[in-house]
Formats: C-alpha cells, structure tokens, sequence
C-alpha cells in the first residue's frame, strides 16, 4: 500500500512551498521566544546572549550579523529538507520497513474487530477504514487475488481498505492505474483530487513540525519543563497523525468514486476491450492492471484503439 499511498502526492507535492511557510515561521518563532526566555547568558558568537537575541533587541546591529546568519542558514536548511520529507514521512506512517510490523498488524487487527462489533450496535465506527476478511496473520500463499492484506498502521490500512473496494468490484489495482486514472479525469476531478491532496500533505507537514518542536525542550533550564514540553508535542502530533488519516479518508471516498463512475476511460485510453458484463470487469481489470504495471505478465489482449471521437 505504500506505493499508492506516496503516489497520491506526487503531482501536487511541488505547489505547497507557500501554504507550509506559516508552520515553519510558527515553528521558529517558537524557538526565538524560548531562547530569549531562558538562556540570557552568552552563547557561541553571541556574546550577549539570548535576552536581547544577540543584539537584535538592543540595536547591537553589528555583533547580530554573524548569529543572524547561522540562524537563518539554518532556517533555510530544515525547512528545505522538511518540504522534501512528505514522502518518507507516509512511508514511515504506513509502516513500511518496520521491525514490528507484525505487533502492528496485531494491534490494527483488534482496532477492526472493535469498529466491527461497534457498527453491528449502530455505535460510531470506522469500519470503512479497514480491509475485511483477512487476518493479519493469513498465510501469503493462501490471499486469492482480490484479497487484500492488514496494514500494521492506521494510516495505510485506509488505502488498504479503498483498494480492496475497489479490486473486489472493478479487479483493478489502484498503484497500476491512478496515474492513467488522473489523466482520463475530467478538469474538476482533477482540481478536487489537487485539494484534497494537499489537504493531506498540509497535515503532514504539521505532523512533521510538531515533532521536530521537541528539539526545543533543550534549551528549557528544568527536567520536568523538558519532559512536560515533549509530551505536549507528541500530543500535538498524534492529533495531526488523526487528521492526517481523517484527510486520508475523504481522498478515498472522492478516489473509489471516480473509479466507479469513470473506470471505462482508463480501458479506452490503453485501448483495452471493455468488459461486456460484471462478471467479466474483475478479470479485465486484473488485465489492464497488469498491463499498466508492467511488472506481471499479461496474457493475450487485442488492443482496440478508439477513433478520435471515443
């Protein structure tokens, strides 16, 4: 699922450099403040330390100057490497490469026999977040085509979920085909798709910052200050973690809807035969998945190549 999942940013990833830079001024702001609040004693090329932020406060243009440029070369240098980190942040949020990829799952496993049982009450669920049917600890050998395997995090389990939706209707693997499927959309799909992207990248990024806020807990004087400073970051962060997923989901929704409903063009554009009944759509988009994904051997397939109409 982590190809999917990273997928989905990767047309939109290049026009969020403004919408981030409120994070990042919040971000060192926040650390001004701290510093200036507690380390008045002199710092490194500072000699008048952090009550007046080097001279900046007291006019002392002349001995800020060199400060002033390792701050600011270090502004430039982390917000850079956070607007490239949207990628490896999903991947490490949908567990890829994780020792504990099996307690993961365990735990992902009982979350879904919890929303489970509470959707049988008519209690608040979310069901729809999961894949159904498989345990988490199903043999690989025995997975038939349409199933679809629990993801170790919340996160990754919400693509998971969407994809089985889709392959167990229309057989067609979403990491083989979104791209094609963004192609054939139509403008407004495309713009909506554009928005909700970013909608989930702009979570990410809030993720990122507030984790990387912990580093300021250094410069606080007392242990409990430090401690206290890391748990409200952390929680902080696990609440953007939530609406990262929340944001996630709703990409779903708009993604499992226009497969449905604009599926065909992905076969007119490859020049793929059209499925003539829904029993024969699951093996026709097991076809046309493999054909896209260029890494699964397809079988026999006469190409129809529409005219310009079509």
């Amino acid at each position: 699922m982590d190809k999917l999942l990273t997928a989905l940013l990767s047309p939109f990833a290049g026009r969020l450099i403004a919408t981030v830079s409120l994070a990042s001024t919040v971000f060192w702001a926040v650390g001004l403040v701290v510093l200036g609040a507690c380390h008045p004693q002199p710092l490194p090329a500072c000699a008048s330390g952090g009550g007046d932020l080097c001279g900046v406060l007291s006019g002392h243009w002349a001995q800020a100057v060199v400060p002033a440029l390792f701050f600011f070369g270090g502004v430039f240098v982390v917000s850079t490497v956070i607007l490239s980190f949207p990628r490896w942040t999903l991947e490490a949020l949908s567990g890829r490469g994780w020792w504990w990829r099996v307690l993961g799952r365990a735990c992902q496993d009982r979350a879904r026999t919890r929303h489970a049982a509470s959707a049988t009450r008519r209690r608040q669920h979310r069901s729809r977040w999961y894949p159904h049917g498989v345990p988490w600890n199903y043999p690989a050998y025995l997975l038939l085509p349409t199933d679809v395997p629990l993801e170790p995090t919340r996160l990754a389990n919400v693509f998971a979920a969407t994809q089985q939706r889709i392959l167990s209707r229309h057989g067609l693997w979403m990491s083989s085909c979104q791209w094609l499927l963004l192609e054939v959309s139509p403008p407004e799909k495309k713009a909506e798709f554009e928005q909700l992207s970013q909608a989930v990248l702009r979570r990410v990024h809030a993720l990122e910052w507030f984790v990387l806020t912990t580093a300021w807990a250094y410069f606080l004087p007392a242990a409990g200050a430090r401690v206290a400073w890391v748990l409200v970051c952390l929680a902080a962060a696990h609440w953007a973690y939530r609406e990262v997923c929340r944001a996630a989901a709703e990409y779903c929704e708009v993604l499992d809807a226009t497969v449905t409903t604009h599926r065909m063009r992905l076969y007119r554009a490859a020049g793929f035969p059209l499925p003539q009944s829904t029993s024969e759509e699951l093996a026709k988009g097991h076809e046309l998945s493999a054909y896209l994904d260029r890494s699964r051997p397809t079988g026999h397939v006469e190409f129809v190549w529409p005219d310009a109409a079509g």
